[in-house]
């Protein structure tokens, strides 16, 4: 999957790296997308196919990876909330601080597992203590957060070139660019394309 996604996104990623200046959101972008998120997935692959000597060692360099992509993907979308409601402070404080609490949250959880050896093998096994809740609670405010970015950004984007305020025309503009100017149109369809 991460494979066919660098592909298709190769031309795109070519013209953003050479062919614009690089800004801040820039490097988020390509250190979530290309540095983290593969160092994640290739650290995962050892772990299920590989015998390992330390277990422990082998998840720690996993979750030095996962935690960061948690959190630079949730960045990239605060960025979006940004730029969008730039004009409303109290907007972005608010989603600056549900980005926070996934931070928070995405750190919290990676300490609590444990890696051992599968049985009398070398094969390595993630062990999650009994009674802990903390992967649904992240993997719920993880939900929370992405749908509630993604609906701010949406109506954000719904509501600014629409004269008649009515659900016909919401959702003309949400399924076809043609109602949208270009810029807001890539805005939505990256929001609906990540969050689906």
């Amino acid at each position: 999957m991460f494979m066919w996604d660098t592909v298709i996104n190769l031309e795109d990623d070519y013209q953003l790296f050479f062919k614009h200046e690089i800004w801040p959101p820039t490097v988020v972008y390509y250190l979530s997308r290309l540095v983290v998120t593969l160092t994640s997935i290739l650290a995962s692959l050892v772990l299920q196919i590989q015998n390992i000597k330390d277990c422990q060692a082998l998840l720690t360099v996993i979750y030095v990876s996962i935690v960061p992509t948690v959190l630079m993907t949730s960045m990239l979308f605060l960025l979006q909330v940004r730029a969008v409601y730039h004009d409303s402070k109290v907007a972005i404080r608010l989603f600056v601080l549900l980005w926070l609490v996934v931070s928070g949250v995405s750190i919290l959880t990676s300490v609590i597992f444990l890696g051992a050896h599968a049985g009398t093998t070398q094969q390595c096994n993630i062990a999650v203590p009994r009674n802990t809740k903390a992967i649904e609670c992240l993997a719920i405010l993880l939900l929370i957060n992405d749908t509630i970015v993604f609906l701010a950004i949406s109506y954000q984007v719904l509501t600014f070139p629409l004269i008649d305020y009515s659900l016909k025309s919401w959702a003309k503009v949400f399924f076809n660019k043609e109602s949208l100017p270009t810029i807001l149109h890539l805005l939505l369809q990256s929001g609906q394309h990540y969050y689906l």
